[in-house]
């Protein structure tokens, strides 16, 4: 049996959240293992839960450092603002999505990130992290960003 990505999503709009849940939910490789309105309920979740992604929306601020701090396993994916987010997720080194971003892009980017925790965890945690195309476009438009380095 095929392993699946495990995915945690954190953004306080509901309606954005529970949208994200229904596209990736429909993916036999994709389960969403929680859910939370805010990077502290992230965190306590990773206390509890092993996650490959954490799919961050909405005004994360500090958490999001803390997050990739503390838990620096995990892939960070950053679902915001293009013109105030894609920033903040450049700084940060994480994988960027604008909150226009296609559902199909969605499921492409936690494929992507996911499975750089796949690897790593099939080779009894070796780092094994493929670099990102610094800025990748699918399908007219939109604006996707990765992470630019291996450092996780």
């Amino acid at each position: 049996m095929m392993k699946k990505i495990k995915v945690f999503l954190a953004d306080s709009n509901v309606i954005f959240r529970e949208g994200m849940h229904t596209v990736l939910e429909c993916e036999e490789d994709i389960e969403v293992i929680g859910e939370g309105t805010s990077a502290e309920e992230a965190l306590t979740f990773l206390q509890k839960e092993a996650v490959d992604v954490l799919v961050l929306g909405g005004n994360m601020g500090e958490g999001i450092r803390r997050i990739a701090e503390t838990w620096p396993s995990v892939s960070l994916i950053f679902v915001g603002d293009p013109y105030l987010g894609k920033e903040q997720a450049l700084a940060e080194k994480l994988t960027f999505l604008s909150r226009d971003t296609e559902p199909a892009e969605l499921v492409a980017a936690v494929r992507e990130v996911g499975s750089d925790n796949l690897i790593a965890s099939a080779h009894d945690g070796e780092a094994e992290v493929k670099n990102h195309s610094h800025n990748a476009h699918r399908g007219g438009g939109s604006n996707v960003m990765r992470k630019t380095n291996g450092s996780q």
